[in-house]
């Protein structure tokens, strides 16, 4: 309310998350569940929670104040952050590290394949939040800013292993509904409105992403 008192015409860009669903299958696989904007929400955790009641209040408050026009809520995913340098992993963001720390270290680690996600690249969305955020922009409401690839973290371990030239040998497929750790599962999501709006930004997937730069690392060394 203070933002669209002191600046009528602003745009308010807000970041949720795909965990304000519960990530039940809807469908046998290998079908996804592919959540639109309109899907019913039901958060599983706190911070899915926390969000969901975040949406809800925005909302309310740009229909109240004659603003919907002007709100956008971008529903983001799995955020990954390359290393700035391949050998130097404190670049990388917490998800990318987990899986370096996981393909270099001595134990195996189970990586679950059963728990599909929209993975997209920090620097990707932070292009594309701009672009949202631009007064001649046309979007508003609900919206999945989120790779159209849906994918695991098993197969985002492959990747990387094959980029820096690392064996996947400690990354060990698994499923997490069998875990007992009662994590969301399914929270693919569709993009259908967010390649609607033909944003100058490609908001791309682990595959486009990442195979390049293996072709490149591949010819550079041998």
């Amino acid at each position: 309310r203070v933002t669209w008192d002191a600046a009528p015409n602003a745009r308010f860009v807000a970041v949720s998350t795909d965990q304000v669903f519960d990530g039940v299958p809807i469908h046998k696989p290998p079908t996804l569940n592919l959540y639109d904007e309109c899907a019913q929400t039901n958060p599983q955790n706190a911070y899915g929670q926390y969000k969901h009641e975040m949406e809800q209040e925005l909302l309310s408050l740009a229909a109240e104040m004659n603003k919907s026009s002007q709100l956008v809520i971008a529903r983001t995913s799995l955020i990954l952050t390359l290393p700035s340098i391949p050998a130097d992993d404190q670049t990388a963001g917490k998800a990318v590290r987990f899986v370096l720390g996981a393909l270099k270290g001595d134990e195996k680690i189970v990586l679950f394949t059963d728990e599909p996600r929209c993975m997209s690249f920090s620097d990707d969305l932070g292009a594309a939040l701009v672009e949202l955020s631009n007064p001649r922009n046309r979007a508003h409401g609900l919206l999945h800013l989120a790779s159209d690839e849906p994918t695991n973290r098993l197969e985002l371990a492959r990747l990387l292993a094959r980029w820096l030239a690392l064996s996947d040998a400690n990354a060990v497929p698994g499923e997490s509904k069998s875990s007992g750790l009662n994590r969301p599962l399914d929270l693919s999501l569709n993009t259908n409105k967010l390649r609607s709006l033909s944003l100058n930004t490609k908001v791309r997937g682990i595959s486009e992403r990442l195979l390049p730069l293996i072709q490149l690392a591949e010819r550079e060394r041998s």
